[in-house]
């Protein structure tokens, strides 16, 4: 998009029209192409819908903080991006959602990218947090493999009352200043779990 007017002077342009690639089959259909204003209104609409895809995609693969605790939210942040920038019209982007959402599941969701979400601080107090069910459910899932026994297991789970409440440790001014300062990794959500039953 940021070359269309170049190119499209190009490809109207006396130099273009007399060379031997202007003369060309290949040429005159590349050049009605690039004159196309459908072919403008896809190359907007591709880049609308993958933009925040790639920035996921960056955040995977950034070595600045552990992604784990992050993707979930990237994705779910990414849906609604592509959605506002095809319109918000459901007909506009569900075709999108739909690729994504197959993609996200069979390839990227797992119960730990939930759990880490849950018990990453700078989500679980944010006004914006995900009331999805499989957030907790990933949480609980994860909890079963990480903590063998069923009275440690319970015991966690009392203790999530806490955290979710900012109480005890979490309520600590220390804690609360340092919520947003934090990057959750898999190793903070071992602690965290092991942390919560003690």
């Amino acid at each position: 998009m940021e070359v269309r007017q170049p190119l499209e002077a190009m490809f109207t342009s006396t130099e273009w029209l007399n060379s031997a690639w202007g003369k060309k089959s290949e040429g005159k259909e590349i050049r009605k192409i690039i004159l196309n204003d459908k072919f403008w209104a896809t190359v907007t609409y591709v880049i609308l819908s993958t933009r925040p895809l790639v920035q996921v995609l960056r955040l995977v693969d950034a070595e600045k903080k552990p992604a784990m605790s992050f993707i979930y939210n990237a994705m779910d942040e990414a849906k609604e991006l592509i959605a506002h920038n095809l319109g918000g019209e459901e007909a506009s982007y569900r075709e999108i959602w739909d690729i994504v959402a197959t993609r996200w599941e069979v390839q990227l969701h797992r119960h730990l990218h939930a759990a880490a979400y849950y018990l990453n601080p700078q989500f679980q107090y944010s006004e914006k947090k995900s009331s999805n069910p499989e957030v907790k459910l990933g949480l609980y899932h994860c909890m079963e493999r990480l903590i063998p026994e069923q009275v440690d297991r319970e015991l966690a789970d009392l203790q999530l009352v806490l955290f979710r409440n900012k109480e005890g440790f979490f309520g600590l001014n220390a804690a609360k200043a340092t919520i947003s300062k934090r990057s959750p990794g898999i190793i903070n959500l071992v602690n965290a779990i092991h942390f919560i039953q003690f």
